[in-house]
């Protein structure tokens, strides 16, 4: 199960305009332009989620994630190396943290971020789908090395899922970071996720969704 080249266009086109919004909210956070853009984005197994993040990604990463219904259900995640979620969260501070680690201002920092570029994302999607979404407060997740992305149970060969992942390039005038957001969704709800995309394509653009 992957994307159609018509899925892939109209995700694409959803997640800009979601970013867009992430993008203004974060402009009043740091008291600068901040540009957000999606330059990539996959539907992909679990594991070859690790596989791409053990290359892209290594070392040690951390999470903001949060659990989302709607006519599908899953989990959301916006994920960054620790290292450049700390040079982030240091910009939004506008000040020099701890190297060695989140404090708590840092983590609280760091889930607001993640509240901002997840909310504005399910927003849009719900918006633009024409679906509602519920979402949970975030949560911020230190999740050590990238195989500790998904636990024993979540990887389990009966639980059969599906991850979005979406490739997030933050530009601000000092620094250059890039995250990943991820869509975690099991088989049904995949296709039905899908399936909501194809009717936004045919009512919006007309086109045929398989193409």
């Amino acid at each position: 199960m992957g994307l159609t080249a018509n899925q892939h266009d109209a995700l694409t086109e959803i997640l800009n305009i979601a970013i867009g919004r992430a993008a203004h909210s974060l402009n009043q956070m740091v008291h600068e332009e901040v540009i957000l853009s999606v330059p990539d984005l996959k539907f992909v197994t679990q594991q070859e989620a690790i596989d791409d993040f053990s290359t892209t990604l290594g070392g040690q990463i951390c999470a903001v994630k949060q659990h989302f219904t709607s006519t599908f259900c899953g989990e959301a995640l916006l994920i960054f190396p620790e290292q450049q979620s700390l040079a982030l969260v240091r910009h939004v501070l506008g000040g020099l943290i701890d190297e060695n680690g989140m404090t708590e201002l840092e983590q609280e920092t760091m889930t607001e971020v993640g509240n901002v570029v997840l909310n504005a994302c399910l927003g849009s999607l719900s918006d633009q789908l024409d679906i509602p979404i519920t979402s949970t407060f975030p949560e911020y997740r230190a999740m050590g090395s990238v195989d500790h992305l998904f636990t024993p149970e979540e990887l389990s060969p009966d639980r059969d899922v599906r991850v979005l992942v979406v490739k997030v390039d933050f530009h601000t005038r000092a620094k250059d970071i890039s995250g990943y957001l991820m869509l975690v969704v099991d088989i049904p709800s995949a296709e039905t996720f899908l399936k909501a995309i194809d009717a936004f394509i045919e009512r919006i653009h007309g086109g045929v969704a398989g193409t």
